[in-house]
C-alpha cells in the first residue's frame, strides 16, 4: 500500500483501555490443548503515515494478531500476518479519506499457537483532526485565494497550488518559501510547490512567481494581474509542472515568445517548468496559443500526462467560430466559444500540435472551461459549461437549440498511426433539462476527469436541480449538482448518475471530480456544502449550517463504472459560526480535488477560508485559529 502522509503528532493522553481476556479466534501452527493467554492492553497514537498501535507485553505468547472492522458492524477480518511474540507495536499505514473514524474498531489477539485471546475493540476516532495536514501560504495574505488551483503528482509525493490573487510583486523562481508580505496590486499570482520527504512530512520547496509581472509601462501584466496560479499541473513524478495565467497579457504567439510585450489584455499563458536528474529546476518554457487574442484566457484550465510530455490548456474565451480540430484560428466573432490547445514535447522542445474546437461551436459555450489529459496522453476530455443544445446521451443532435448552460462534454482520441487528433464523441447528460425544466442550466462539464487508459470519465454538473438519484430530472433541490460517469468499450456509453446523501439546495455538487488512475476511486467537490461537521464521515445535516462551508464525498466505482460513496469528507477546521465576524465564513472547500494515482492521497482546496496561519501544519487541530484574512486560503492533506 502506497502511503500517504500522516502528520507526526502524539496525543498527551493516548487511547488506551484495560483488556479482559475472552476466547479468540485465530489459528495454525500449534497444538489445539495451547494454554491461552492473558489480553494484551492496546493503544493507539497518530504518527507519521499511519496508526501507531501499541500494546503491553503479555507472557507466554508466540504470536499477536491485529484485527479491523472497518465499519463497527461488518465484522473483524485480519490485517497483515503474524506479528512476532517480542513485537509491542504495529505501524498500521491509513489514507484518511478512506478510513471510517467514528465507526472503525481494531483489536489485538494475543495468541499461543491457535489458542488466542482477543482484546476488547478500541476506537481510533480522536486520532481524525490530526491525521490531516493543514497547508497554508508561506506568506498569507487576504483574498490571495491559496488553493483555487492544486495538483497532487502521480505517486502523491508532490503537491502544487495555485494562489492566483496573491500580492507580491517578486519574479521568477524560489527555492524553498518566500515569506515576505504581499505587496502591490491584487492579482499577480504564485503557485507553492511542497514535496513529502522520506520521514513522511511535508514542506514546501519552490515559490513560483511569472518571470514578467509588469508592462513596459509598469503597469500589472494585462492590465490587472496575470492571475499566475489560475491553473496548475504536475505529471506523475513530479518533474513537470505547468502553471496557467490566464490574466497573461503579452501578444506572443506559440512558444517562448516576447513575454514583454502587453498588448493583449488576458490572453493568458502557460509555463512549463522541468527538474532534471540532479534535481536542478529549468526557467520556464512560455507556452501562447497560435491565435492569441484579448480576453481568451488561455490557461484558465490544464492537464499534463503522467510523463509530462502532453499538455492541453483551455481558452474559454476564445472567439473563432471554427469547429472540429485544426481550423481556422483567425476567424473571430464568437465570442465565449472558447477553444482547447494540445502541446507536445518532442527532443526537448514544447510544440503546440492540436486546436481544438466543438464540433457545433457556438458563442458563450466556454469550451475549454475544464479539460482532462488521460494519463497515457491518447484521450482528452473538454468541458463547455455554456453549450445550450437539448440533446441527451452520446452523439445526439447537436444543434437542436435548448437551454442555456445546460452544457456537453468533447472526447478526443489521438491516432498513432496518423499522428492526429479526432473528435470522438459529443457528450451530454441522459436528463438535460428543457428550459421550461428548471430555473438555471446544469452546467454539465463543469468538471472533467479521466482515468489513465483513457477509458473511464467523469463530468461534474453542479447545477443540476433534481434530488433524484436517478436518471430522471426534477426541480427540488436548486443547485444541488450532481456527477456523471461514462465508459468506453466499443463506444461511449453512461453508466452512472451519482447523487450525495446530502441533499442541500446550492450545495454544488460536482464542481470539482478527480478519478484515480484506475478509475476505481471518485473524489466530487461540494464547495457549497453547509455542514458544521469536521473531518471524515461525520453529520450530514446542513440544518442550520454555514453555507459555503464546503465538503467532498468519495465514491468507489465498480468494473461496471456503477458508484457507491464510500466516505464523506470536511476540513479539520469547520467553520460552527460566523458570531462575531463581519463576514459571513465561506471556505468554499471542495472547490478544488486531486488524487494520486492510487486514490490514496487526497488533496482539497478551500480558496476561501480564513486563517491567518502560514506554512504546513502537521497534523494540528487548527479548529481555534484566527479566522481574520478573508479568502485566504487552505489546502488540506489527507
Amino acid at each position: 500500500m502506497t502511503l500517504m502522509r500522516i502528520a507526526k503528532y502524539s496525543f498527551a493522553g493516548s487511547l488506551t483501555l484495560a483488556l479482559a481476556a475472552c476466547g479468540g479466534g485465530g489459528g495454525g501452527g500449534g497444538s489445539s490443548t495451547s494454554t491461552a493467554p492473558a489480553a494484551a492492553s492496546l493503544s493507539m497514537s497518530i504518527g507519521v503515515q499511519g496508526l501507531d498501535l501499541s500494546w503491553t507485553p503479555v507472557s507466554g505468547v508466540t504470536s499477536y494478531r491485529l484485527y479491523q472492522d472497518a465499519t463497527g458492524s461488518s465484522g473483524f477480518t485480519r490485517i497483515g500476518g503474524d506479528i512476532a511474540a517480542a513485537s509491542g507495536s504495529y505501524r498500521l499505514p491509513v489514507s484518511s479519506h478512506l478510513l471510517d473514524w467514528p465507526n472503525a474498531r481494531f483489536r489485538i489477539d494475543a495468541c499461543n499457537g491457535d489458542s488466542c485471546t482477543a482484546s476488547q475493540p478500541i476506537s481510533v476516532v480522536s486520532g481524525m483532526l490530526a491525521s490531516i495536514t493543514y497547508v497554508k501560504a508561506s506568506n498569507t495574505q487576504d483574498g490571495s485565494r491559496f488553493g483555487g488551483s492544486a495538483a497532487l503528482s502521480g505517486d502523491g509525493r508532490t503537491l502544487v497550488v495555485g494562489s492566483p490573487q496573491v500580492k507580491d510583486e517578486a519574479e521568477g523562481l524560489y527555492i524553498g518559501d518566500r515569506s515576505v508580505a504581499g505587496s502591490g496590486a491584487d492579482n499577480h499570482g504564485a503557485v507553492y510547490v511542497y514535496q513529502m520527504g522520506s520521514n513522511g512530512l511535508w514542506s514546501q520547496v519552490l515559490y513560483l512567481k511569472a518571470p514578467h509581472i509588469r508592462d513596459a509601462d509598469g503597469n500589472p501584466e494585462g492590465g490587472f494581474g496575470a492571475r499566475f496560479g489560475t491553473g496548475v499541473a504536475v505529471n506523475s513524478d513530479g518533474s513537470v509542472i505547468a502553471v496557467g495565467a490566464a490574466g497573461e497579457g503579452s501578444g506572443a504567439v506559440g512558444v517562448n515568445g516576447d513575454q514583454t510585450d502587453s498588448t493583449l489584455i488576458d490572453s493568458g499563458a502557460v509555463y512549463v517548468y522541468s527538474r532534471d536528474t540532479g534535481g536542478n529546476w529549468s526557467e520556464p518554457t512560455y507556452l501562447k496559443s497560435s491565435n492569441s487574442r484579448d480576453n481568451q484566457l488561455f490557461g484558465a484550465a490544464i492537464s499534463l500526462s503522467k510523463d509530462g510530455n502532453r499538455l492541453v490548456v483551455g481558452a474559454p474565451g476564445e472567439d473563432s467560430p471554427a469547429k472540429g480540430v485544426n481550423g481556422n484560428g483567425a476567424l473571430t466573432g464568437s465570442t465565449d466559444s472558447g477553444a482547447a490547445y494540445l502541446f507536445e514535447k518532442s527532443g526537448g522542445a514544447w510544440a503546440q500540435k492540436a486546436y481544438l474546437k466543438a464540433s457545433n461551436s457556438r458563442a458563450n459555450a466556454r469550451f475549454g472551461d475544464s479539460v482532462a489529459l488521460a494519463g497515457d496522453g491518447q484521450t482528452v476530455a473538454v468541458g463547455s459549461p455554456g453549450e445550450n443544445s437539448s440533446a441527451r446521451g452520446i452523439n445526439g443532435n447537436q444543434n437542436a437549440a435548448g437551454l442555456d448552460d445546460s452544457g456537453a462534454v468533447y472526447v478526443f482520441a489521438y491516432d498513432n498511426g496518423a499522428a492526429l487528433w479526432t473528435q470522438q464523441s459529443y457528450i451530454k447528460a441522459s436528463n438535460t433539462p428543457l428550459a421550461t425544466d428548471v430555473i438555471d442550466g446544469p452546467e454539465f462539464g463543469t468538471a472533467v476527469s479521466l482515468s489513465d487508459n483513457g477509458a473511464l470519465l467523469a463530468v461534474g454538473a453542479p447545477y443540476v436541480d433534481s434530488d433524484n438519484a436517478t436518471l430522471s430530472s426534477n426541480d427540488n433541490t436548486r443547485n444541488l449538482g450532481a456527477v456523471y460517469l461514462f465508459k468506453r468499450a466499443a463506444a461511449w456509453v453512461q453508466t452512472a448518475m451519482l447523487k450525495t446523501v446530502n441533499t442541500g439546495m446550492f450545495a454544488n455538487v460536482g464542481s470539482s471530480v478527480a478519478l484515480s488512475g484506475d478509475g476505481t476511486l471518485l473524489a466530487i467537490g461540494a464547495p457549497g456544502d453547509a455542514t458544521l461537521s469536521r473531518g471524515i464521515n461525520g453529520s450530514t445535516a446542513s440544518a442550520g449550517g454555514i453555507n459555503e462551508n464546503g465538503g467532498v464525498y468519495m465514491f468507489a466505482i465498480d468494473g461496471n463504472g456503477a458508484g457507491t460513496q464510500r466516505s464523506y469528507v470536511k476540513a479539520s477546521n469547520t467553520m460552527t459560526s460566523s458570531a462575531g465576524l463581519w463576514l459571513d465564513i465561506r471556505s468554499r472547500f471542495g472547490d478544488v480535488v486531486a488524487l494520486s494515482t492510487d486514490g490514496k492521497r487526497l488533496a482539497v482546496g478551500a480558496p476561501g477560508e480564513y486563517g491567518m496561519a502560514k506554512g504546513v501544519h502537521n497534523g494540528a487541530d487548527v479548529a481555534g485559529s484566527d479566522v481574520s484574512r478573508p479568502e485566504a486560503g487552505a489546502v488540506y492533506l489527507y
